[in-house]
């Protein structure tokens, strides 16, 4: 019917007009597209032809994956800890400014004491304030763009009026209920960006604490106050609250990473 062929007829310049949209002006295809168009008017199938024309339109490419979060603060958190796989991994252990993780963490095992238990480095009276990259787990092991969150990066994240902390379970692959932080920004334009902190624990000596994994969430940062270098400021969360602490340099605690914004 004459309805029919017009409802073809549209379909077909609807198609070609994807074509044209997308910038395909050769001369050749679109007289191609021409003898298809005549070809539905002698009565040939359509349907094939509609699909390959709009198979011709480039597809957007899609997103790329980030491995961070930009919660609308000074710098990127990551999606997970130095040697996860998910954010409800708890990764790696690391004494401060170490890069591999061992079997005991303590004093007598700590890198960057000496055997009277003198610090060897970040003595408070070295002028090192801030983790060198070769020291930092999160450089070490995630690559050169990834550092340890400074204390001051950390204090901006417990902010109440940047970020809502909210102490939750998340499932982790395997259907297991883990205990953690869902921190999503408050910021304008940022808002319901979230990173989930899993509730780690920390590594006392050789092993975590049954009570620890599970109820505290304990990261490192990246600074060293010169007057108290035993104990390095960190970010610390509980069911009940969310602050910035202090724990010996020299216990194995998880590192959540950051990224410079261009």
């Amino acid at each position: 019917s004459d309805t029919a062929i017009t409802n073809k007829l549209a379909d077909i310049e609807a198609a070609i007009g994807l074509l044209v949209d997308a910038g395909y002006d050769d001369t050749n295809l679109i007289n191609k597209l021409e003898e298809l168009r005549l070809a539905i008017l002698a009565g040939a199938d359509y349907t094939d032809i509609i699909e390959a024309i709009k198979s011709l339109v480039p597809q957007p490419e899609p997103e790329p994956e980030t491995d961070y979060v930009d919660l609308g603060l000074s710098v990127l958190w990551a999606k997970c800890n130095v040697g996860a796989t998910s954010d409800t991994d708890y990764g790696m252990y690391f004494a401060w400014g170490e890069t591999e993780e061992k079997a005991e963490y303590s004093i007598t095992t700590y890198k960057w004491a000496d055997s009277a238990s003198n610090w060897t480095k970040y003595t408070g009276t070295d002028g090192l304030s801030i983790l060198e990259a070769a020291d930092d787990a999160a450089t070490a092991v995630c690559g050169p763009e990834w550092r340890t969150p400074t204390i001051e990066e950390c204090a901006e994240i417990v902010d109440d009026t940047k970020c809502d902390w909210t102490w939750t379970t998340k499932q982790d692959s395997e259907g297991n209920d883990i205990n953690g932080y869902l921190i999503t920004s408050k910021v304008a334009g940022f808002e319901g960006n979230s990173i989930f902190l899993p509730a780690a624990g920390v590594n006392l000596g050789t092993g975590v604490p049954f009570g620890s994994s599970g109820n505290f969430t304990l990261y490192w940062s990246s600074s060293l106050d010169p007057t108290a270098p035993r104990t390095i400021p960190y970010l610390y969360g509980s069911a009940t609250q969310h602050i910035c602490s202090g724990e010996a340099r020299f216990r194995g605690m998880p590192v959540r990473p950051v990224q410079e914004k261009e």
